[in-house]
């Protein structure tokens, strides 16, 4: 199982942080949160504050294809990367590219990737590749991890 202390999580599209918290809330390292949508912002802000993990936090106002450079010129690698972005305009397939084409998936990490059945998503994004798919009525959860550490699913 993994050592939550050593997780360094990206929640992009990140909402409400609901998956960033959760993650923090079983001792995860750092989250950084992504998040361009002002209202969601702010309950983004609001439920970090209230959880107490601004220590543990960042939250960047900014489009994922606008983040996503920023954090791979800052050096920044993520175990677990968490992308739930808005359905039918192909954004789960371009953030999936920018993160192997950034290097931003740590060896050994695991991004979790929820779109719509009708976003379909390429098994394999440069070095990212897909070992897991569940569907849940219209939505898919599609896993990745990075094909030189692709030894099966990561134990979570």
């Amino acid at each position: 199982l993994v050592d939550y202390e050593e997780v360094h999580v990206a929640d992009l599209f990140a909402g409400t942080g609901a998956l960033g918290i959760e993650a923090l809330s079983r001792g995860a390292r750092q989250a950084v949160f992504v998040e361009n949508h002002k209202s969601a912002l702010q309950v983004l802000q609001r439920n970090v504050a209230q959880c107490g993990l601004e220590s543990y936090s960042r939250v960047l106002p900014l489009q994922a294809h606008k983040a996503l450079p920023k954090l791979a010129a800052a050096g920044e690698h993520f175990s677990l990367i968490f992308l739930d972005p808005p359905y039918g305009f192909g954004l789960a397939a371009a953030t999936l590219l920018l993160l192997a084409k950034h290097h931003l998936v740590a060896p050994g990490g695991l991004v979790v990737a929820e779109h719509s059945r009708g976003d379909e998503l390429a098994a394999t994004y440069q070095n990212l590749v897909r070992y897991d798919q569940r569907l849940y009525g219209a939505t898919v959860i599609s896993f990745y991890t990075p094909a030189n550490e692709h030894s099966g699913p990561p134990e979570l």
